[in-house]
């Protein structure tokens, strides 16, 4: 079968802008990765530092006003209820020796995107019942991200908790 010349100069025209699409995708997903994950960094030296407020601004920098986080066990979590969370794990952590927080395999397409984060901490935490005594943490986490772009800002408007492990004091917990 034998192609016209303006079907040739079609496919190509077409087969070329697919592969423009397509590394305009990529180059967008390594920028929002890139964005997220410097943003995390800078999560991780406000947890260190113990600094409230500079966690409240990251998440309020960059999460949706409409998000909601989902944990394993189906129980969610609106904007106010997570900046809570956030504060009073904070709150009830005495020192931390590793931390690492991560976005990967972050894909975008038009105003809209996925990723994947995880989380790995260890630490000493404040007993709830008496504040004198301490206990070791470690936890690790992953979740899904859904990314939502509007007005050329990319924001986290869900997260969803796929794996959730903890031990306090070397004793997995829950």
């Amino acid at each position: 079968m034998k192609m016209t010349r303006l079907a040739q100069i079609f496919f190509v025209v077409s087969t070329s802008l697919v592969a423009l699409s397509a590394t305009a995708q990529t180059t967008e997903s390594a920028k929002v990765s890139a964005h997220i994950n410097a943003q995390m960094d800078r999560w991780e030296s406000f947890y260190r530092k113990k600094d409230a407020k500079g966690i409240e601004a990251i998440i309020r920098g960059n999460f949706a006003k409409s998000f909601v986080d989902t944990a394993k066990d189906g129980t969610k979590m609106n904007l106010e209820q997570f900046v809570a969370s956030q504060k009073m794990h904070l709150a009830g952590t005495k020192s931390v020796s590793k931390l690492n927080v991560k976005m990967s395999n972050v894909k975008v397409q038009g105003s809209n995107g996925t990723g994947k984060g995880s989380l790995h901490l260890e630490g000493v935490i404040f007993d709830q019942n008496d504040p004198k005594k301490t206990h070791t943490l470690k936890v690790e986490a992953k979740w899904n991200s859904t990314l939502k772009k509007v007005n050329g800002k990319w924001w986290i408007v869900a997260d969803t908790t796929t794996h959730e492990k903890q031990w306090i004091d070397g004793k997995p917990t829950g």
